[in-house]
């Protein structure tokens, strides 16, 4: 669905993994002109990741000007 989007992505998941294929697809979607947002938690509950905010996660989307909040 990211391939194929025209105007907008907006994305809501409780956590974000990076994925190689999805992130790339949300930047070349941000490149053919299409704006994307995420919403998504600032920090983690689960034990082993409760130590580690998202951002370290996701800061190669935001640097890509894809809008995370």
């Amino acid at each position: 669905m990211v391939n194929e989007s025209k105007k907008q992505i907006k994305i809501i998941q409780p956590y974000h993994y990076p994925m190689i294929k999805f992130d790339r697809a949300m930047k070349e979607a941000v490149k053919r002109g299409v704006s994307a947002e995420m919403l998504t938690s600032g920090q983690r509950d689960q034990p082993v990741f409760r130590n580690i905010f998202n951002y370290l996660l996701f800061q190669r989307l935001i640097l890509n000007n894809i809008k995370v909040y």
